[in-house]
């Protein structure tokens, strides 16, 4: 993995990194075609840009790459067809996982049936309804 260099060489893939709602964030890191997806994501954490929430673990750390959906972390960036261009970096889109809150999960109504009377739901459960429109 280095910095330097504009495209991408026979060998070696130039990938520029954007980060998703961070216009003025970009990356260059240049990596031979064979390198697993997931040393990628190693690379790019440990030279993640200031200004940007670090990431603790890469597996929170999403690759997108010219709407050939997520990169798989097991394969290669040649096996996960990641194009070259010799006069520019790949784009490469940055997505962060985020975890959901314990307190948002909490906050959702739970609805249990009520198995001893079918058909009553308990007493703060949401009253279920459903509506049709005939043409």
């Amino acid at each position: 993995m280095s910095r330097q260099g504009a495209g991408s060489s026979e060998n070696e893939l130039a990938l520029k990194f954007l980060f998703a709602n961070q216009d003025n964030v970009k990356l260059v890191l240049r990596f031979p075609k064979s390198t697993l997806v997931s040393q990628v994501k190693t690379a790019l954490r440990e030279n993640w840009p200031e200004g940007l929430p670090t990431q603790e673990e890469v597996k929170t750390i999403r690759l997108i790459c010219m709407g050939r959906g997520m990169l798989q972390d097991n394969q290669t960036l040649e096996g996960n067809k990641v194009p070259a261009f010799p006069t520019h970096p790949t784009p490469v889109n940055v997505s962060i996982l985020r975890n959901p809150t314990p307190s948002a999960a909490s906050e959702k109504p739970v609805v249990v049936a009520n198995k001893s009377t079918p058909g009553q739901l308990p007493p703060n459960a949401p009253t279920p309804s459903c509506g049709c429109v005939i043409l």
